[in-house]
């Protein structure tokens, strides 16, 4: 460090998984740990995962270190490694500490280094602490009550991604504040294939209507929904297209529920997608729908806006919700009606595409590394008011994702 430079704070952030198969937490922490590089020292620190693809991984290892640590016997199965500890309680360099999602041995093994070691920590929920996803293993939560909310009063607070998941979130008695961060939109693919180049290579015919959904396969997501909805709007051309991948069982189960349909000949499974591949899905689609029950965020949502596409969103997308107040998204409501109400006003409304497809872009625009990266390093200030650590704003030209 140069004289008179102010010091830079040195950040790791704890998940228990960034393969690329843990779907949107360890995008979300990618983004997250790439921000603010001239001010933040950051390091990503982890379990392995020898089962998941690593497209993720390598891809933040080019800006920030990834610290893979092995899973141990017994805890494991929690995402747990006593590697991950020690590592933790002897790191030289540490200011903080920001632990992602809740629920697992990663913000176990953040909240025992924090505490030994008198340094703050930061919780990312990424949900994890939403109604809807505390009724998940509600019985085992309930029963270690006592450590959540042990862990959730140590946080000096929790970052959320949008003002209702911070409404919503369940805290365990903790009166830790809640820090408004939000995420970046995924950055633009630099190699964009062409509309018909697109759809050559996905075998759709110039003329057909494709409808998109992008994410992981998973009960929330709102499938069956926008299967149905799908099969009751369908035209002759319309196609549907469903990448993504998830838990095997309830992949065969969206596989036999197409089977059923009466034109589930047109839906077309495309599986989990690099991002070549999810570049070549956005430039090929007509329309994106994420008709989930719940997302604390939505980081779909911002990549289908980015690529100009229009989008149909459920009002339980947070940050759709947002959104629709710049009518920048189709909202509609958790229900198969609502959703092939809004669907068929999208396909028969080519004036409505428009809109979107002007409005959206825009809108996805305030969600830029610079805004993001100013509030996270605010809060990293809040945190460490009155420490030796100096917090520096970034400068109004780095907005970069690292």
């Amino acid at each position: 460090m140069e004289q008179g430079e102010e010091p830079r704070l040195n950040v790791v952030h704890v998940v228990a998984r960034m393969s690329d198969t843990y779907g949107g937490v360890s995008t979300a922490v990618a983004s997250l740990a790439a921000l603010a590089a001239e001010t933040l020292n950051t390091r990503i620190a982890t379990v392995a995962d020898a089962t998941g693809g690593r497209e993720n991984i390598e891809r933040i290892q080019a800006t920030t270190p990834v610290l893979e640590f092995r899973g141990s016997p017994i805890v494991g199965r929690w995402h747990g490694s006593l590697g991950l500890v020690i590592w933790l309680c002897r790191v030289r360099r540490l200011d903080a500490i920001v632990a992602h999602s809740f629920f697992d041995f990663a913000v176990l093994a953040a909240f025992v280094a924090a505490t030994l070691r008198r340094k703050p920590l930061i919780i990312m929920p990424h949900g994890s602490l939403d109604p809807f996803d505390m009724k998940k293993h509600a019985r085992a939560k309930q029963a270690l009550f006592p450590l959540w909310a042990c862990i959730a009063r140590r946080a000096d607070c929790f970052w959320t991604t949008t003002a209702l998941e911070a409404e919503r979130l369940k805290a365990f008695t903790s009166r830790s504040p809640r820090h408004l961060i939000g995420l970046p939109a995924p950055p633009a693919v630099h190699c964009v294939p062409s509309r018909e180049a697109a759809r050559a290579e996905l075998g759709l015919l110039p003329e057909s209507f494709a409808w998109l959904f992008l994410g992981r396969i998973d009960h929330k997501k709102g499938l069956v929904r926008l299967l149905e909805a799908y099969d009751a709007i369908w035209q002759e051309g319309d196609t549907l297209l469903i990448a993504g991948s998830g838990d095997r069982r309830y992949e065969d189960f969206i596989s036999s529920r197409i089977g059923a349909l009466t034109r589930g000949h047109d839906v077309r499974l495309l599986g989990w997608l690099d991002a070549s591949g999810k570049a070549t899905a956005l430039a090929a689609a007509d329309t994106f729908v994420l008709a989930s029950d719940n997302e604390n965020f939505g980081l779909s949502v911002l990549e289908a806006l980015t690529a100009g596409l229009p989008v149909i969103a459920s009002d339980e997308v947070y940050v759709a919700r947002d959104l629709a107040r710049d009518r920048a998204v189709a909202l509609c409501m958790t229900s198969t009606a609502s959703l092939i109400e809004v669907m068929r006003t999208v396909r028969h409304d080519p004036d409505a595409r428009h809109r979107l497809r002007v409005l959206g872009p825009k809108a996805a625009a305030t969600y830029s590394n610079e805004q993001v990266a100013s509030r996270l390093i605010e809060s990293m200030g809040r945190v460490l008011n009155g420490r030796r650590a100096v917090v520096r704003k970034p400068s109004h030209s780095d907005d970069r994702t690292g």
